[in-house]
């Protein structure tokens, strides 16, 4: 990959395995984070507890927001690769929002879709 290609990088230890398995099948196509991420194409890489990793695919930035906890539906876990609100808090509680209450932090909603293979609707 050259020094400056950007790259939507995911970790197994956070999503989980259920998420995981969901964003390799390619239904995955949300992710919230706490920096923005310009909007264009970019690979996706799976990476693994103890180093490895696993290039996905390529996907295109297609919208990004600023958001809080309590503007999130439903929605956003699903497309995201959780089943509930429940699964999507432990995940980012894993990822290091784990300093105060969920409703104190703001996150970058990041969607994106894949390239090359038809988007499938998580749900």
């Amino acid at each position: 990959m050259a020094k400056n290609e950007k790259e939507l990088g995911f970790t197994r230890r956070v999503l989980g395995p259920k998420a995981s398995d969901r964003l390799q099948k390619h239904l995955v196509t949300q992710t919230l984070r706490s920096k923005p991420i310009l909007i264009g194409p970019m690979p996706v890489r799976l990476r693994f507890p103890g180093g490895g990793s696993n290039a996905l695919g390529n996907v295109r930035i297609t919208s990004s927001d600023r958001v809080k906890w309590s503007d999130l539906t439903l929605e956003d876990p699903h497309r995201g690769g959780f089943d509930d609100m429940a699964e999507l808090s432990a995940a980012l509680r894993r990822a290091g929002f784990r300093f105060k209450p969920l409703e104190e932090y703001s996150f970058y909603r990041i969607r994106f879709a894949w390239q090359g293979r038809e988007t499938v609707k998580a749900r």
